[in-house]
């Protein structure tokens, strides 16, 4: 059974997944070894564990508790059925408290990857690094002492530069570099195909690629500047200036202007495409050039369609080819970057903490779920997620086949957040 649980700060949501905790080992006391309970903080892990033994020691002594009444109604038990069973509980939890497993993420994904340092090909003394902070800057050192030798890398710190300095942003080379390396531990980065990233390390890869993303963006801005040139030259023919046509510099005849001054930013208006359609969108009524208009009109309806029609179909092409074109250089300083951090973890046998998640994601992928968390000595029937709404893609796909089999073995499933507080909106 599925319990999805929306609760804001103070709303009682420790309250609310204890209960549930309670409702599963007071039907069936040996099953504490069988529930999983995660959180994000050590602070809440700590807090939820107390709340446990500390509610049942109450509930054994036979005190008033909100949780006995609610246990006493639903299991239909005498306050001496209550109190006993929970003495027994009390009793078995502290003898096997390390059998508890209510734990954080990242600690639940680090005992899982323990038990697979060898099929993993990780040093198994290795030591989880918290601060990749500290690792990224070690990395920065080790890519600035590489720019004089590496001319195409020194390209592209002067472009980060010039990008942060044309934004107002910070002049120092080290923090830029260290500032764009954050991305290294955020799950968007991680997500990219390693064979992909791969190709980024290759500098003449991303000449000649940056050359092809340009050349698409040129083909576009020419084929837009000859429809325009050919229809300015008509209308300077007939002496006539765009202030003479309808609108203006609002009106249709005006992006043939834009165009021609190289603005290709800017999308056409509805005025623009009513001017493709419609001979009423060029002339006024009190024109005094309506003769001269009309004469040249349908050639430039005609010139005004295949410049709409070349945006229809080349536009989003165009803007993709400049993002990518303008950013590449920051892919290539990041795969340098991750090399160097690769290369420092391994030399001090080091894991960061943000690679646990990936790890994990990829040893899941393809194999059975139910043997790697059996593995590690729990088999996980019961489950229940605090802090929900922020978890993130990885986590979940890490949690998913064991919610999956929960569920399909009709087992007790509780989550609880608010997507409100959410850190990955």
């Amino acid at each position: 059974m599925l319990n999805i649980y929306k609760a804001s700060a103070g709303s009682g949501k420790t309250f609310a997944l204890t209960l549930e905790y309670f409702r599963i080992i007071f039907q069936s006391p040996p099953e504490y070894k069988n529930i999983l309970a995660v959180t994000f903080t050590n602070k809440a892990t700590e807090e939820m564990k107390s709340r446990i033994i500390k509610e049942l020691h109450r509930l054994a002594l036979g005190e008033d508790s909100d949780y006995g009444r609610i246990l006493r109604q639903e299991l239909k038990m005498t306050d001496e059925e209550l109190k006993n069973k929970a003495l027994a509980l009390v009793s078995m939890l502290l003898h096997d408290y390390g059998r508890i497993s209510i734990t954080t993420i990242d600690r639940f994904f680090q005992r899982i990857i323990k038990a697979f340092t060898r099929e993993l090909g990780i040093y198994p003394g290795y030591n989880v690094e918290l601060d990749s902070e500290y690792v990224l800057l070690k990395a920065v050192d080790k890519v600035m002492q590489q720019v004089n030798e590496n001319p195409e890398l020194r390209n592209w710190i002067n472009e980060l530069m010039n990008s942060s300095v044309e934004e107002g942003k910070s002049w120092s080379v080290k923090t830029k570099i260290a500032e764009l390396g954050t991305e290294l531990f955020r799950e968007n980065y991680m997500l990219f195909d390693r064979r992909l990233l791969s190709k980024f390390g290759d500098k003449q890869f991303l000449k000649v690629y940056r050359d092809f993303l340009n050349s698409i963006a040129e083909r576009y801005e020419q084929k837009l500047t000859d429809v325009a040139l050919q229809a300015l030259k008509t209308i300077q023919s007939e002496g006539l200036v765009l202030a003479d046509f309808k609108g203006g510099k609002a009106g249709c005849a005006s992006w043939f202007y834009k165009l021609a001054d190289g603005n290709f930013d800017e999308p056409p208006t509805a005025t623009v495409r009513k001017g493709a359609e419609e001979e009423e969108a060029w002339i006024t009524k009190t024109s005094l050039q309506k003769e001269k208009i009309a004469g040249i009109r349908p050639q430039l309806m005609n010139w005004l369609k295949e410049a709409l029609q070349i945006f229809e179909t080349d536009y989003c092409h165009y803007l993709s080819a400049r993002q990518l074109s303008g950013n590449l250089y920051q892919l290539g300083i990041l795969n340098d970057l991750y090399q160097e951090v690769r290369a420092y973890c391994d030399e001090k046998g080091l894991m960061l903490l943000s690679d646990t998640t990936k790890i994990l994601n990829l040893l899941i992928a393809g194999n059975d779920s139910s043997f790697l968390y059996e593995k590690c000595g729990n088999y996980y029937k019961h489950l229940m997620i605090d802090e929900f709404q922020d978890t993130s893609a990885m986590q979940w796909n890490n949690f998913r086949p064991l919610v999956t089999n929960s569920l399909g073995e009709k087992n007790k499933v509780m989550i609880v957040g608010d997507v409100k507080q959410s850190i990955y909106r």
